[in-house]
């Protein structure tokens, strides 16, 4: 398995797991007090509808989704057809529910359930939509969008659900919440993902699909069976009732199983699939995720074992107490019924859903007929049935899987037997931990599972088979490669200096796990960027009335919020071609080191100390804040840079706080601009909210390539002008260091290997190849570093380059030259080779063709805009490979890549002047007479 996958497996771990325990959270609450608000009649009413939907949704589903995750590859025909056959079979299916709702309600004798059929059919028509928008996101290993749908859907069901049954709603509130669950987890996942479908395209076959779907849905819909029977058979029995006790005690057995179960399978799944040709992985992912499902689960279900009484006291309410011998036979079930989840994954990740299915055939009927004759004698038999039922069908699965061949079936029973072992023995600590003295029911429960945690605790130390793999589960989860900090230094990512020590690191990693999720989980909220703009929109009233009574307001400055800068030549570019194309009196808002200016333009600037107004935290951001909203009174115009950091991947805090801070300027009325900025595939989603905010408050997004506006249009951030990248639109230029490194005559070939690039892939083999061919070719080789700071250094990376040649053959800048200085540099070149995109605009500047490694999905756009798509490469390993050729075509004068380059030159130069469009005295002053 690669770093990368195991990388997502153990951030999908996490992510799901997190969003799991928060659901779980809301559950309980949702259980308390809808099961204080209504009656068993109720519960048992909706039951006997939602098993009936439930048999129906695995109908709806027909086994695609599972399908569509495991394949290895899926087209877009492919996934479009998918989704109008699930769409489809929904609507199907919603009908047929609607039509039968009569015949319903007379086998059970009861009117009611008509409408409350009709009512919930609706669901399969919602879930027939969003279920390939939900295979997507998990086969993507978007963990975190789907969860995120699914525990917002599901707080906002139980809160439409106690709403109504707080107003006398009865088992209305029930229906509430599932139909008003679904349609908003629909809506986040269809916003959240990219994709759109199309037309039915009768040419992207689907049959391998509805093979795998079909056998799935037959196997599924066996197992399911046992579950469907039991509060059928009890209503044709009994009475709603008794269906209501029964469903009730299902319900809590359920709630933690599913809360575990579904985010493992969502990330064992995929993962499995992706090394399903791989025995050895295979196998230990396989025994690890069972181990870290039954650990848990066992852990779990043995405090509510031991604590039964106190557990339906305290969740369902004091009317609740025949429901506790049937949880406590349930909960036995439950444990085994998830002892087969692993065998399950086993069938699905390798395709062997054939199997499964004459697996199922062959034991499911037998369940299914104990369990009807148990119905005969009332809910405590049926139960009993059930749990004996599914306690035949683990031994029967691992004996099933050992016929097919290379599955560690032993193994798979050892850690079932060690699960049920720690699960007994911790049952029983809770159980004599509250028996000693009596307790309140909420007492019972804490004094209860801190008895378990204890057991557990003492199990994992004293264990060494348990220790070991429990903590390689635990090393899985919490080994996750930091993201790339931003480069001005922003916290959310950085890696901290390593230490030794086994221990040290991997608290670490789970440190910087948990840190990153608790910033995401905060800046997503939008509470941050709220209280920005709030500070901003005091302050700068305050400002305005404070000027206008001492009559010193004089609103006519250029407010520009610089990019992080220091260091790095490509920040600096873009802030001079600011200052340029503006002769306003500027106000310059910078986050890092105060730039270097040349001599014309520092003598009009006036510098604005907000060191922490993007990158700071607690009082000092707060201040920086302030400050910039007392600034903003003295703005006739704002200018953020946005470059590459508005999409949040280099820093979620930075990106949203830019876009907050532009936000709160136009609706102060300040003429607010965002400077050609690109805008990632995969962007953040609280950025992109931010953005869109931006975009409504009358924030102009002048965008800097086509890609990113494709991108943008996407993701519903409208409207957006398209530009090119400022930097062009500079005029100053400096020969100074093309006559030290590049003289006149010489075929000089510029590159440059980016620090960037080098914290994430060893690629000095590649760049020594792409030296050794230019020199071959008779060019001068300079080594240009486009960054010179900590954390991305590109002069670092250039020395390590320059050490595999003798000093005659290359040339290292070892100096940090102006923008000025770069451009006559790379107007001297013949050729360029570059990891940094602003290298590759200074050289396209005077027509000189830059083969660029392509980051953070902003090279795309540039090369598409000059019509040179093919000087992109991707930086990975092996593009050296490339380079030759693609020297060979753009060498010549009259290359065509060269022609196209000077033919689209005028045409970018003016997109690129529309960045500063408005920017210049004669303007303002037009307008502010109009």
């Amino acid at each position: 398995m690669s770093p990368s996958l195991g990388r997502a497996a153990g951030r999908g771990a996490v992510i799901t797991l997190g969003t799991q325990g928060v659901r779980l959270v809301v559950q309980v609450i949702g259980l308390a007090v809808l099961g204080r608000l209504l009656a068993p009649h109720d519960y048992g009413l909706v039951a006997i509808v939602t098993v009936l939907v439930s048999a129906g949704e695995v109908f709806r589903d027909f086994g695609l989704s599972a399908a569509a995750i495991q394949a290895k590859t899926l087209s877009r025909g492919q996934r479009d057809n998918l989704f109008w056959i699930n769409t489809g079979i929904g609507l199907v299916l919603a009908l047929l529910l609607c039509a039968l709702s009569p015949v319903l309600a007379h086998v059970y004798r009861d009117d009611r359930l008509t409408l409350i059929a009709v009512v919930m059919s609706g669901i399969f028509v919602l879930n027939g939509i969003s279920t390939q928008y939900r295979a997507g996101l998990a086969r993507s290993l978007q963990f975190g969008r789907l969860s995120g749908a699914e525990l917002l859907g599901q707080v906002t069901g139980v809160a439409v659900a106690v709403t109504v049954a707080a107003l006398g709603g009865g088992y209305w509130a029930l229906a509430a919440q599932w139909i008003s669950a679904q349609s908003l987890a629909l809506v986040l996942v269809f916003a959240w993902s990219r994709w759109r479908p199309g037309r039915i395209d009768r040419t992207a076959s689907v049959r391998p699909f509805l093979n795998f779907g079909s056998a799935l849905l037959g196997s599924t819909l066996l197992n399911n069976a046992v579950n469907y029977t039991s509060p059928l058979a009890l209503g044709l029995a009994g009475n709603p009732v008794t269906v209501g006790l029964y469903n009730r005690a299902q319900q809590l057995v359920t709630m933690p199983l599913v809360q575990i179960q579904a985010p493992t399978t969502r990330v064992a799944l995929p993962i499995l699939s992706r090394v399903q040709d791989d025995p050895k992985q295979f196998t230990r992912m396989l025994l690890r995720g069972q181990l870290a499902l039954l650990t848990l689960i066992g852990l779990v279900f043995a405090v509510l074992f031991a604590q039964a009484p106190a557990a339906v006291r305290v969740l369902l309410g004091p009317q609740w107490g025949d429901v506790v011998p049937l949880f406590r036979i349930l909960l036995l079930a439950g444990f085994m019924q998830a002892a087969t989840y692993a065998a399950s994954w086993v069938f699905q990740a390798r395709g062997l859903t054939g199997s499964q299915l004459r697996y199922s055939l062959a034991t499911r009927p037998l369940f299914v007929v104990a369990i009807c004759i148990g119905a005969a004698f009332g809910p405590t038999w049926t139960a009993a049935a059930y749990a004996g039922s599914l306690l035949a069908g683990w031994p029967l699965s691992l004996w099933w899987l050992r016929r097919l061949g290379g599955v560690p079936t032993g193994r798979m029973a050892r850690n079932g037997l060690q699960g049920a072992l720690l699960a007994t023995t911790a049952g029983a600590a809770s159980w004599g931990a509250t028996h000693v003295v009596t307790l309140p029911p909420v007492l019972d429960l804490v004094v209860g599972g801190l008895a378990v945690a204890l057991t557990a605790a003492i199990a994992f130390a004293l264990v060494p088979s348990y220790r070991r793999e429990v903590g390689a589960v635990k090393k899985t989860l919490s080994r996750r490669k930091s993201r790339k900090s931003s480069d001005a230094g922003s916290g959310t990512g950085a890696v901290p200096a390593p230490r030794s020590g086994h221990t040290a690191r991997r608290g670490r990693a789970t440190r910087a796990v948990a840190r990153r999720l608790l910033i995401r989980a905060w800046y997503s909220s939008g509470v941050p960027t709220a209280l920005d703009r709030s500070t901003i929109r005091r302050t700068h009233r305050r400002a305005v009335r404070s000027a206008a009574l001492a009559g010193t307001h004089d609103g006519r400055r250029h407010l520009v919020v610089a990019a992080p800068g220091a260091g790095n030549i490509g920040d600096q570019a873009l802030l001079e071609a600011v200052l340029e194309g503006s002769d306003l009196p500027v106000l310059l808002a910078t986050s890092g080191a105060t730039p270097t200016l040349l001599a014309p333009l520092a003598e009009r600037v006036e510098l604005l100390d907000v060191p922490h107004l993007v990158y700071g935290t607690g009082t000092a951001h707060r201040a920086s804040v302030r400050r910039f909203g007392q600034a903003l009174a003295r703005a006739s115009h704002v200018s953020l840079i946005g470059a590459d950091v508005m999409d949040g991947r280099y820093s979620l805090p930075a990106s949203v706080r830019r876009a907050s801070t532009v936000t709160a300027a136009a609706r102060a009325g300040v003429d607010t601009r965002v400077v050609g900025f690109s805008w990632s595939e995969r962007p953040r989603t609280a950025a992109r909210r931010e953005l869109r905010r931006a975009a409504r408050a009358g924030v102009r997004l002048l965008v800097r390539d086509p890609v990113s506006a494709e991108r943008l249009a996407a993701d519903g951030v409208s409207p957006v002008i398209p530009v090119a990248d400022v930097v062009f639109s500079a005029r100053t230029r400096d020969d100074a260091a093309a006559d030290r490194y590049a003289p006149e005559g010489a075929r000089t070939a510029l590159v440059n290997a980016s620090g960037l690039i080098a914290k994430r892939a060893d690629l000095l083999g590649d760049y020594e190849v792409v030296v050794r061919d230019l020199l071959a070719r008779g060019l001068r080789v300079v080594l240009l570093p486009h960054v010179l700071r900590t954390g991305s250094d590109d002069l670092t990376a250039c020395e390590a380059l320059a050490e595999r040649f003798s000093p005659d053959e290359v040339t290292v800048v070892r100096e940090l030259l102006t923008p000025a200085q770069v451009r006559g540099l790379a107007a001297r070149a013949t050729l360029v080779v570059t990891g940094r995109m602003h290298l590759a605009v200074m050289a396209s500047m005077s027509a000189v063709p830059a083969v660029t490694l392509a980051t953070q999905g902003k090279v795309e756009g540039l090369m598409r805009l000059l019509g040179t798509p093919e000087l992109e490469l991707a930086p990975r390993s092996g593009f050296s490979a490339h380079v030759p050729d693609l020297v060979d075509r753009v060498l010549p004068d009259d290359s065509p890549t060269r022609e196209a380059l000077q033919r689209n030159l005028e045409m970018v130069t003016g997109l690129s002047r529309r960045n500063l469009a408005g920017l210049r005295v004669d303007t303002v002053l037009d307008t502010a007479d109009a």
